[in-house]
């Protein structure tokens, strides 16, 4: 049996990090023999719980003194002694390093994952900056596989490193479904001819490309009388959320929108049933799980062209696509939702069908062991 080493920063609260350890808790769950490499100290708030392997298969490699090559010596060592067989990496540093590892191991299976995209200064969609872009060029020539998180994203790997078009995939996120669709349409149901219009967006507050600003503007440009029974729910936390409770009190919208700061997976579960729809409004995404997972609770998204969410949201079908940065945008489609209750129920449902569909966990788990397992 093969052994795999997932390998990752550390166990920190961000999408990577989350599919990371959602993946190497189902390859330890079928059997494998897995190890979750993390090149430096989690911090407090981190996925350390919902990791299932055992504790002996969690290693931590360096701390914040190490330096780059002192921290390879480390993992290419512990590569060595358990004589693994793949390495699966995601998040920069990861991604270099486990390319390097094959030079000296070159037994090793290296797959590496690529995730978001960003809008560079030119307003294009790009992922990284010139100096990693070269670095690819060469270091990829000792990777196995390049994972692509959205087609978006593999389309630009393969624009700015044609001679490896060969090794870029492109494989999506999947999430586990909790509901069944008849729970999920009797509850959207019971919600018919309620006074209330709940929104709900879920994300960390720690990177300026949420946005989140925009859609704070989108509820005060809201007219009154949908102004008056609408609430706006953010779950999350970080260093802009101070920057945003500011905005909201400038604007006078304290019982419109409120802040729950971060949940656990069950308290999310209970914001998404208690939505009519969700927002996202970043300009960086990779593979957005919270678009998954506000469709599989039976929710309309409206959201911009990041990342998967072109595939994840069937426009006019199952949510609506915005621009970036629009606040009237935003607004003109929460409007639309709002005065067309029937319509947005059957939009959740369509929204449940397309996730059960195309982006079923263990679907795209399977997909993912073809690809280490080789």
């Amino acid at each position: 049996m093969k052994k795999v080493l997932f390998l990752i920063n550390n166990l920190g609260r961000g999408g990577g990090e989350r599919v990371f350890v959602n993946q190497s808790n189902y390859f330890y769950k079928e059997g494998h023999l897995v190890y979750l490499g993390l090149l430096f100290p989690s911090p407090i708030d981190n996925y350390e719980s919902d990791v299932r392997l055992p504790f002996d298969r969690v290693i931590t490699f360096g701390n914040s003194n190490l330096n780059l090559l002192r921290l390879f010596i480390k993992v290419n060592s512990f590569v060595r002694k358990e004589n693994i067989d793949v390495v699966y990496s995601t998040l920069e540093l990861p991604n270099i390093i486990s390319r390097l590892l094959k030079i000296f191991n070159w037994h090793l299976r290296v797959v590496t994952r690529e995730g978001s995209a960003v809008i560079n200064s030119k307003g294009e969609v790009d992922i990284k900056p010139f100096k990693f872009k070269l670095l690819d060029s060469v270091v990829n020539l000792f990777a196995n596989n390049i994972i692509a998180v959205s087609g978006e994203i593999e389309t630009i790997l393969k624009r700015y490193q044609p001679q490896y078009k060969s090794k870029i995939m492109c494989l999506e996120n999947g999430i586990t479904i909790i509901e069944s669709r008849d729970e999920v349409e009797k509850r959207l149901q019971k919600k018919d001819g309620q006074l209330d219009f709940k929104i709900l967006a879920v994300a960390s507050m720690n990177y300026y490309e949420r946005a989140f600003e925009y859609l704070i503007d989108a509820i005060n440009l809201l007219p009154q009388d949908i102004k008056n029974k609408t609430q706006l729910t953010f779950v999350g936390d970080g260093s802009l959320r101070l920057m945003y409770e500011g905005q909201v009190s400038r604007l006078g919208l304290e019982k419109h929108i409120k802040f729950l700061g971060r949940l656990d997976t069950s308290g999310v579960q209970i914001e998404y049933k208690k939505a009519d729809i969700f927002v996202l409004c970043s300009t960086s995404e990779g593979s957005p799980n919270v678009i998954l997972e506000a469709e599989s609770f039976g929710l309309p998204v409206i959201t911009t062209r990041v990342g998967s969410a072109v595939t994840m949201v069937v426009e006019g079908k199952t949510g609506f696509f915005i621009p970036f940065k629009d606040s009237q945008a935003i607004a003109d489609k929460i409007i639309w939702l709002a005065n067309h209750e029937s319509r947005r129920r059957e939009m959740g449902l369509a929204a449940y069908d397309h996730v059960a569909k195309n982006f079923s966990f263990d679907k795209k788990m399977a997909e993912l062991k073809n690809i280490l397992l080789i």
